[in-house]
C-alpha cells in the first residue's frame, strides 16, 4: 500500500500542488489507520536526527509565545509542520525502494518537461508559464531547484560505475533535455546551484584533483558558454545580473539582488538593536513586525536613505527571500544551528550504497545554495522536494537501517 502510494507521491511532485496535499494527506491518514503508534512513535524518537526535525517543528510553535496575541491563524501559517510527513516515511519507506521511488520522480520531472517544451515552443498553453519563461506548474525559482537537481543527479550517473554503457546511453538525452530546459527558464536560483553541485559532484567522483578540476572546468564552460549563446532567457538574465550588480555598487539596493541584500541589511540592524533575541530569534509570523519597526525607526531617521536606495514597497510586502536568514531571523541562531545540523547529518553519516551518500550531498549543496535565495522550505513544491528526498536519505543510512518489511 506505502509503496504505491509513494511511488504516486514522487511522480506527481513536480507536476500538481492538488497533488502534493492529496498524497501527503493519504499517507498520514493511512499511517495512522495502519496502528502499530507505539513502535513507530519508539523507531521515530531512536533517530537522532529525527529528533532534530522534531525540535525544529517545535521550536516553531513555541516561538509564537512572542507574540502580543497567539490566533489559530498564525499557527495555521507555520508551514514547517509538513516536515513531520518525514519522521512519519521514515517508519514506512523501505530502503529496497529506494531506485524505484528515486526513477517514478524522473519519469515526472520528465512529464513536467514535455509541458515546459510545448509551452517553449507553443505547442499548447497552460495556466501557468510563457514561452519566455516556460515552467508549466511552479514558479520558475522552485522549477529551476528541481532542474538543477535533476540534472546534476543524471550528470552523477553518467560519471557513475554503478550504471551500465546502455543504461548511460538513455540518461544521456535526458541528462541535456534537462540541462536545456533550466537555461530556457528565468531561475537564476538554480542555475547558479548548478554551479556548485557540478563541482563538489567531480570533487566526489574523483577527489580534489586536477582530473576533478579540469572537469568541472570544462563541465561548466560548455554548460554555460552554449547556455549564453543559445538561450536568450539566459543571456538576459545574466546581462541583468551585471547590471544589478553595477548598481548594487553604488548602494542602489532597488534590483532583484539589490532587495535580497536590504533583508541582511536589516536583519542585521534588528539584532544589533536587540542582542538577546539572536538566541531563539523574533518569533515566527513576527518576522513582518521586526522588519517594519526596524525600517520605520531608520527611515524616520534618515539612516537609510542617506545610505541606501530602496524598494520600501517591495520590502513591507515581501518576505526576506532567503531561507537561512529567514530561520535565524524568526527562530534565532537555535533554529538555523538546527536545520544546519540536519545538513550536516546528511552529509556525515554513513549511507548504504555509496550514491546515495553521494546524492544526498549533491541535493545538501542545490538546497543550501537554493536557500540564499528564496524561503524554499515555506513553498510547496520544494518544500515537498525537500521532505521526500530527505525521508529517502535517511532510510538509507547505515546507523538507521532497522525498518522491517
Amino acid at each position: 500500500m506505502f509503496l504505491s502510494l509513494y511511488l504516486a507521491f514522487m511522480f506527481i511532485l513536480p507536476l500538481s500542488r492538488v497533488g502534493i496535499s492529496l498524497f501527503s494527506a493519504l499517507i498520514v491518514i493511512v499511517w495512522l489507520i495502519e496502528g502499530n503508534l507505539k513502535e513507530k512513535i519508539n523507531k521515530i524518537f531512536a533517530n537522532k536526527i529525527l529528533l532534530i526535525i522534531m525540535a525544529f517543528i517545535g521550536l516553531s510553535y513555541l516561538s509564537l509565545l512572542q507574540l502580543p496575541q497567539i490566533t489559530m491563524e498564525k499557527i495555521n501559517e507555520i508551514n514547517y509542520i509538513f516536515l513531520i510527513l518525514i519522521p512519519i516515511s521514515y517508519t514506512v519507506i523501505k530502503k529496497e525502494w529506494t531506485q524505484k521511488l528515486i526513477t517514478a520522480f524522473l519519469i515526472g520531472m520528465f512529464v513536467s518537461e514535455i509541458c515546459s517544451y510545448g509551452i517553449y515552443f507553443g505547442w499548447w498553453n497552460l495556466s501557468h508559464g510563457t514561452t519566455n519563461d516556460p515552467t508549466p506548474f511552479m514558479n520558475h525559482i522552485q522549477y529551476s531547484i528541481f532542474l538543477a537537481f535533476t540534472s546534476v543527479l543524471l550528470l552523477s550517473r553518467l560519471f557513475s560505475n554503478y550504471f551500465s554503457k546502455k543504461e548511460k546511453w538513455f540518461v544521456l538525452p535526458f541528462f541535456l533535455t534537462v540541462t536545456i530546459n533550466l537555461f530556457l527558464t528565468s531561475g537564476r536560483t538554480g542555475q547558479i546551484a548548478l554551479i556548485g553541485a557540478i563541482i563538489i559532484m567531480f570533487f566526489l567522483r574523483y577527489k580534489i584533483s586536477i582530473k576533478a578540476i579540469l572537469l568541472s572546468i570544462v563541465t561548466l564552460g560548455i554548460i554555460y558558454i552554449s547556455a549564453y549563446y543559445n538561450s536568450a532567457t539566459f543571456k538576459q538574465r545574466v546581462n541583468v545580473t551585471i547590471s544589478e550588480l553595477n548598481v548594487i555598487n553604488k548602494k542602489d539596493l532597488t534590483s532583484s539582488m539589490g532587495i535580497r541584500l536590504t533583508y541582511y541589511i536589516l536583519v542585521n540592524d534588528i539584532f544589533k538593536e536587540n542582542r538577546q533575541k539572536m538566541l531563539f530569534g523574533v518569533g515566527q509570523e513576527n518576522d513582518f513586525n521586526a522588519i517594519h519597526s526596524i525600517l520605520d525607526k531608520n527611515m524616520v531617521n534618515s539612516i537609510y536613505k542617506k545610505e541606501y536606495k530602496l524598494n520600501e514597497s517591495f520590502i513591507r510586502t515581501s518576505g526576506t527571500h532567503a531561507q537561512f536568514l529567514q530561520i535565524f531571523l524568526e527562530l534565532g541562531i537555535v533554529g538555523l544551528g538546527l536545520l544546519l545540523s540536519l545538513y550536516y547529518f546528511l552529509i556525515k553519516e554513513k549511507y548504504i550504497d555509496i550514491e546515495i551518500k553521494h546524492l544526498a550531498i549533491l541535493f545538501v549543496v542545490v538546497f543550501s545554495i537554493a536557500s540564499l535565495s528564496d524561503i524554499i522550505l515555506e513553498l510547496q513544491f520544494t518544500r515537498t522536494l525537500f521532505i521526500l528526498f530527505v525521508s529517502l536519505f535517511i532510510v538509507n543510512m547505515k546507523k538507521f537501517d532497522t525498518i522491517k518489511s
